[in-house]
Parts: structure tokens; C-alpha cells; sequence
């Protein structure tokens, strides 16, 4: 059921802007893709202060995280948009053998994006362990087509990837969800995302079952 949930929020948002140009269709993948970036290192900051500053209730310290994950991605989706469209008023038209070609395949890269994202987020819901086999963080156990093809673990390794490049040379190695530990001689950076949020809905879970 899931997988078709997701199927078909995929095929809306590739329908809706399939339904544009292929330059505005570009440039509604590249406002998903930073706002997607953004979120993701800001977001944890963000639960952090509204935890102890809003509420510290134990019923909404595991709300925060992704109530901002989705807060800042839609909120950045939704301004990004905005100043695109308003820096570039124009439109840019390519000829009709490029034109249909290019808007789809940007049409499904901004589909995809959103949806990797949007299952990146359940990870930090309040909600049991291996909740219906997708989100569990061993990939060798996932069940369903999405939960093989594992579009969350490509969005995590991409914020890596982008985090690892951005800031090669800087004073101290900031590294989104890279951990480092000391295998042998050498140092390894692990990815701890997964089974982090894993182990805190596993905690929740025990503690409604005390309950």
C-alpha cells in the first residue's frame, strides 16, 4: 500500500511539472534539490531549540524533528520558487526536440527528489522500529519495491556526498551524518542516520508498551 502511495505522489508531482516548460521544470528541480539540502542540516538545530525553548513535553521531543525537516523544506521549496520566479521573469524555450524530453526527465528527477526526501523524513517520526518494513535500517531486510530500491539512502549518501565536497579544506572536517571512528591506524566515517532514528523509535515503541 505504501508503495503505491508513493507511486502515485510521484507520477502528481512529475505530472505537475511535466505541465511547465523545460526551463521552469529545471529550475523546479534544482529549488527541490537545495531546499531538500537545507532542511536536512538544519533541521536538527532547529528541534534542538524548540525542544528547549518551546516545549520539552516527552510526547513532542520526538514530533520535532520532523515536523522541521518537512517545515523547512516546504517553507524553502515554496521561497526558493519564489525568488526564481522573480529573478528570472522570463521563460526560456528551447526547440520542440529538446523541449519535451528535457522537461520529463527533470519532471522525474524533482518527483524522485521529493519523494527520497519525504521518506528521509519518516525516518525521524515517532513511530515503531520497522514500521511496515520500509524504514528499517538494515537494507538487506527492507521490504517492498521502494524499501529495495531505497530512494532515502541515495538522498542521505547525496547530502554527504555534497557536505564531504563542499568542505574539503575547512579548519575542522564537518561531514553531514559522518561520524568518525578509528579503525586500526586510520579513521572511518560511518553513517549514522539510520540506525540512530531506528534505536530512538525503538526506545519510544518500549516506552508505550510500559505504558
Amino acid at each position: 500500500m505504501f508503495d503505491v502511495i508513493i507511486l502515485l505522489l510521484f507520477l502528481y508531482i512529475a505530472w505537475s511539472v511535466a505541465s511547465e516548460n523545460a526551463w521552469q521544470a529545471a529550475t523546479s528541480t534544482m529549488v527541490v534539490f537545495f531546499a531538500g539540502l537545507l532542511s536536512m542540516n538544519f533541521f536538527e538545530p532547529c528541534a534542538e531549540f524548540l525542544e528547549k525553548n518551546v516545549s520539552s513535553n516527552p510526547s513532542w521531543n520526538a514530533r520535532w524533528d520532523i515536523l522541521c525537516l518537512l517545515g523547512i523544506f516546504s517553507t524553502s521549496v515554496f521561497a526558493l520558487k519564489y525568488f526564481v520566479d522573480r529573478l528570472v521573469p522570463c521563460d526560456i524555450y528551447l526547440h520542440d526536440f529538446l523541449e519535451i524530453p528535457t522537461k520529463l526527465v527533470f519532471s522525474a528527477f524533482t518527483g524522485y527528489l521529493t519523494i527520497a526526501i519525504l521518506m528521509t523524513a519518516l525516518h525521524t517520526a515517532p513511530l515503531p522500529r520497522d514500521y511496515w518494513g520500509y524504514f528499517i535500517p538494515e537494507p538487506q531486510r527492507r521490504d517492498g519495491l521502494l524499501g529495495r530500491l531505497q530512494p532515502d539512502y541515495h538522498w542521505l549518501g547525496i547530502t554527504q556526498y555534497v557536505s564531504e565536497v563542499t568542505f574539503p579544506h575547512a579548519p575542522e572536517i564537518r561531514i553531514f551524518d559522518a561520524p568518525r571512528f578509528r579503525a586500526g591506524t586510520e579513521e572511518e566515517y560511518w553513517s549514522s542516520f539510520p540506525i540512530r532514528y531506528a534505536t530512538r523509535r525503538a526506545l519510544l515503541e518500549a516506552e508505550k508498551r510500559k505504558e
